[in-house]
């Protein structure tokens, strides 16, 4: 699998074969409980039939909700907490090296302290937060938990989402994950925005009752997450759900249900289209770039993206939450390399923004964090044929 530094994380944290990832959210900041959607084989029994009954109104409701009716059954197994672990711990088949790979390039950006086994958290995450996936290959659903408690009933509704969606879109697009740019990820944004568009959508339908029996629950399962877990992959897979709700939104209220039916032909493309989907509706792309230089062999290129400098610029001392978006803001294009250099891995990354302003604020706000980093630099940016340069190594 190619990497991407944004990317990267988010496929590093998921399961082999993903159609999308959903998150619903603890009370800690950014500790996800987690529908993934992930390819692997499981055998459905026979439901009662109570559970059956419950799983076609569910059908129903999401039909009404999402405008798309089933082309067939969806066969559905719900496993107790040991047994669910059990089929996600035999899924979660990590690739060491890539995942060191992934560590070194992350590193380089101060996004994760030294140290840092990924695939050891990437296993832990998995196993604490995933509580229900939509199969694409055999095209049934695998949720966490016995009973439909009203918790199990929202996860429900959001993977029976992604089987509609997948009956009429097709959300096997492993195309998009071969290429080295934020199209994978703008995918999954589409995907699980319409998901949990449909899911919250479904719970506030519910008694006053069910709706604190479900935070009750999304809490007890996030008390399971680790909190050595590092923060940037609680943050990477967030972000299409976080997001992804109002950019379906947004595509909805500008052309109706035909124009969010569209976009699964024609998906955003970037994270810029998914944070301000009037970038989407305007067919607003990014800007082309040309892969910077490398000081070594390139092990890694992609793209970093308007979220990616979201994630590099938070937390950096002088610089107020609204002052990052605001230099965030205004990306028009980007391409990153990342080396080995000694003991050291490299990464850098050209950028052009839409604007003089918006690069006079991107220059001014990465100043900032760089001189807080010895190793880092900034240069570049003085004309609209001198892309601004970032480079770091760590």
């Amino acid at each position: 699998m190619q990497t991407r530094v944004v990317a990267l994380a988010v496929a590093v944290l998921l399961v082999a074969g993903v159609a999308g990832v959903a998150v619903h959210q603890g009370p800690r900041r950014a500790a996800p409980v987690v529908v993934a959607g992930a390819t692997t084989t499981s055998s459905t029994t026979a439901l009662p039939p109570a559970l059956a009954a419950l799983i076609t109104d569910l059908e129903h409701y999401v039909e009404r909700t999402r405008g798309l009716t089933f082309q067939r059954p969806v066969p559905v197994t719900l496993l107790s907490e040991k047994e669910f672990k059990k089929r996600i711990d035999a899924q979660s088949q990590i690739d060491k090296a890539t995942a060191d790979k992934n560590t070194r390039v992350l590193r380089a950006l101060d996004l994760v302290p030294a140290g840092t086994d990924l695939a050891k958290s990437q296993k832990s995450l998995l196993s604490a937060a995933v509580a229900g996936f939509y199969d694409i290959k055999a095209k049934q659903l695998v949720v966490r938990g016995a009973k439909p408690t009203p918790a199990v009933r929202q996860v429900l509704v959001h993977e029976l989402t992604h089987a509609v969606q997948d009956q009429h879109f097709n959300l096997d697009r492993s195309d998009l994950s071969k290429k080295d740019d934020e199209s994978d990820q703008a995918w999954t944004g589409l995907v699980e925005g319409d998901a949990v568009r449909v899911q919250d959508a479904y719970v506030a339908s519910m008694s006053a009752k069910d709706q604190a029996a479900v935070s009750a629950e999304e809490s007890d399962q996030a008390q399971q997450i680790s909190p050595d877990i590092p923060q940037i992959l609680l943050q990477l897979l967030g972000f299409p759900y976080q997001v992804g709700p109002g950019f379906t939104k947004a595509v909805l209220a500008a052309g109706g249900q035909a124009r969010l039916d569209a976009a699964f032909a024609s998906p955003p493309s970037t994270s810029e289209q998914l944070i301000h989907p009037d970038k989407y509706l305007a067919g607003e792309g990014a800007i082309p770039v040309a892969d910077p230089p490398a000081n070594g062999k390139v092990i890694d290129r992609g793209v970093f993206g308007e979220f990616g400098f979201i994630l590099q610029l938070e937390g950096t001392p002088g610089l107020t939450e609204d002052a990052v978006l605001r230099a965030a803001a205004g990306w028009g294009g980007d391409r990153y390399v990342a080396w080995d250099e000694a003991s050291r891995t490299c990464v850098r990354v050209d950028t052009r923004m839409d604007t003089p302003r918006d690069l006079d604020e991107l220059r001014a706000a990465l100043a900032k964090w760089v001189a807080r980093h010895p190793g880092s630099t900034l240069t570049g940016g003085a004309s609209a044929d001198s892309p601004l340069r970032f480079t770091s190594c760590a």
